[in-house]
């Protein structure tokens, strides 16, 4: 991790240790590992596993060094597989891997770099798409964050169909109320404001009130 090229973050993220699970800071994030600032000593070797959210599949990780820094611990840690030990995130098409791509292109797209953001976001939709069944939620999410990609570039006619499939699985899946259903739906209103179709926008925002 030391080697690449890191973006510096700020994430609350789940990370468990054993049967024990402590909420822990990403402080950054590079093509082959996360920083995390930790309020527990974790010994380098150590596996631990790490999610965004509950409701998300853990990602399995190993503790390549920690250093204890006014009372908290700064680890780092590397994405490992069960086929090979520990390798970098990207190069292995498995479903542990997609979480990685995902966090990653929503960095650099928050860091405007559309470009770099859509192929992550692409790889990670074909993972998804191999692993889950259609119309899984978890894969919409992806479809729908592609979508911003595309229209962070003015390319409007290629989100469209992305966004408006997407929403409805997320929707189907997590409800109409739950935040990422309503990032999702937030998305296609900025889509057409943007493309300058002031009704269609109208149309979906009313779906919010």
């Amino acid at each position: 991790k030391r080697a690449a090229k890191r973006y510096s973050c700020q994430w609350t993220v789940e990370m468990k240790v054993g049967h024990a699970e402590h909420r822990v800071m990403v402080r950054d994030v590079s093509d082959t590992g996360i920083g995390i600032i930790s309020p527990v000593e974790i010994g380098a070797g150590r596996s631990v596993s790490l999610r965004r959210q509950h409701d998300e599949p853990w990602l399995e990780a190993r503790v390549m060094h920690s250093t204890l820094t006014v009372g908290r611990y700064k680890l780092g840690v590397i994405i490992q597989f069960e086929d090979s030990g520990t390798r970098p995130m990207r190069g292995d098409e498995t479903p542990q891997l997609a979480e990685s791509l995902i966090v990653l292109s929503r960095l650099k797209l928050s860091r405007g770099d559309a470009a770099a953001a859509e192929l992550l976001v692409r790889e990670c939709l074909t993972i998804r798409q191999n692993a889950l069944p259609p119309g899984h939620w978890i894969t919409a999410m992806a479809q729908s964050v592609l979508g911003e990609c595309l229209m962070a570039v003015g390319r409007y006619a290629g989100a469209e169909p992305l966004l408006l499939e997407s929403y409805p699985n997320i929707k189907k899946g997590l409800g109409p109320e739950d935040e990422r259903a309503l990032t999702a739906l937030s998305r296609i209103v900025q889509l057409y404001e943007a493309w300058g179709k002031p009704e269609q926008a109208d149309e979906y925002r009313a779906m919010s009130e």
